[in-house]
């Protein structure tokens, strides 16, 4: 079972007009005390507890989870949506192009070295035969 948040429910009876100074859990689960303002009449002191009683911390905790996954959905369409109207299909093509010219580069250069190293190998091979 969630743990109960006291703090919400002390709200939500403060948010009904009902004088209080506290709430308590005991157990973490429920609400075990609320600590009444002499000035909460009988019907306040009643309708408190059944605030009290009717709190799902459950409920709760799970509406604020599925807010937060709308959220995130909403902002990954948002997201998805200026992506399409700011990258255009030539910029996706040029990506493309420029990413195949890179590695043609890096083919090139990597072959260019190949080479140098070779030809290190024949020139010290040479300069070994040479009479001195």
């Amino acid at each position: 079972m969630t743990r109960i948040q006291v703090a919400q429910v002390h709200q939500k009876i403060l948010d009904a007009g009902i004088p209080i100074f506290g709430v308590a859990s005991a157990d973490g689960k429920t609400i075990t005390r609320i600590d009444f303002a002499p000035e909460a009449s009988e019907a306040q002191r009643k309708q408190a507890q059944i605030i009290a009683l009717s709190h799902d911390q459950a409920a709760e905790d799970a509406a604020k989870e599925a807010a937060k996954q709308a959220d995130a959905s909403k902002r990954a369409q948002l997201l998805e949506k200026i992506a399409r109207e700011v990258i255009t299909e030539e910029d996706i093509n040029l990506a493309f192009a420029l990413s195949a010219q890179r590695r043609i580069m890096l083919g090139l250069l990597a072959q260019i070295e190949l080479l140098r190293h070779e030809l290190k190998i024949q020139t010290a091979a040479r300069a070994e035969t040479l009479p001195k």
